[in-house]
């Protein structure tokens, strides 16, 4: 996850957390089998507010000690070393249940190494405990994490995590795996967003001929470049020609070819460069020619 927005460019926040807290956290709380409604509740803090949260927990069962146990750790803050430092305290006996908690304890632990890991591999991106993340598919046992772009407001754009027993429904039991899910729609509009595009993917065509009414002559032009892997299209309409330099500019097409009745006459094809206005004329059978001019070789 780190070198994908690294490489894309997007600055973000990769919170942790684990399933094994979670557990945990409900067994301190006196209610060990309520994990499923905690859990459906506290991944949904983002969106509606702590106030809710507590009020969906109350829905669900949860008396108001309960609730108490839980609220101080999701607000819990600090650096990470420092929030499990807490939460070690908490499931060993130091919450007002007075409970103990060895799965919260070795989750506590499982992250411990889990941040050794990160530091060992100089993960570059901002790396946050989050002790609300929870992740609402049940079949995680250990390590969740979301990805949060800071720099543009968004859901999640990335998710995963450990799972120790998912792959026996699938025949193959004791396998554990770690699985990511990369949000494709959201971190496109985060790219959208932040204007990360490079400009050379804006289109994938390399030449618009332009349409001045010699649509036959250009069609086996046009049909000859795609051979040679140049993308090609013909503007779909004869009108005027700065409607159709717009249109060039707006797609980012680098390359503009206008060829009149002189030039069909003549079996010509001109090819301008839109970036640096460097134009040059070509047989109709230059294929080389042009596609050498455009800088692309065939693909």
């Amino acid at each position: 996850m780190d070198t994908v927005f690294r490489r894309l460019d997007i600055r973000v926040c990769i919170k942790i957390n684990n399933r094994k807290l979670l557990s945990g956290l409900a067994e301190i709380a006196g209610t060990p089998d309520k994990v499923v409604d905690i859990t459906v509740a506290i991944d949904k803090i983002d969106k509606i507010g702590l106030d809710a949260v507590k009020a969906e927990m109350a829905e669900k069962g949860l008396s108001a000690e309960a609730v108490s146990v839980i609220e101080p750790v999701l607000t819990l803050s600090g650096d990470n070393r420092a929030k499990l430092a807490v939460m070690k305290g908490l499931f060993e006996g130091g919450s007002a249940s007075g409970i103990v908690s060895q799965d919260g304890l070795k989750g506590v632990a499982e992250l411990e190494e889990l941040l050794d890991y990160i530091d060992c591999a100089k993960v570059n991106s901002a790396v946050e405990i989050d002790l609300s993340l929870a992740r609402g598919l049940n079949y995680y046992t250990g390590a969740i994490f979301e990805v949060k772009a800071l720099d543009f407001a968004i859901g999640s754009i990335c998710g995963g995590g450990r799972y120790d027993n998912l792959t026996g429904i699938f025949g193959l039991p004791d396998t554990s795996g770690v699985g990511i899910s990369f949000g494709a729609d959201r971190i496109y509009d985060v790219l959208l967003g932040l204007d990360k595009f490079p400009s050379a993917l804006k289109s994938s065509t390399d030449i618009l001929f332009a349409d001045m009414g010699e649509t036959a002559f250009l069609i086996p032009v046009v049909k000859a470049l795609r051979e040679k892997g140049v993308c090609c299209e013909i503007y779909p309409e004869n009108t005027k020609l700065k409607k159709q330099f717009d249109y060039a500019d707006r797609k980012g097409i680098p390359f503009i070819s206008i060829c009149g009745s002189n030039e069909a006459a003549a079996g010509q094809i001109n090819l301008k460069n839109l970036a640096t206005g460097e134009q040059q004329t070509f047989s109709k059978d230059d294929l080389d020619g042009m596609v050498a001019f455009i800088g692309q070789l065939p693909k």
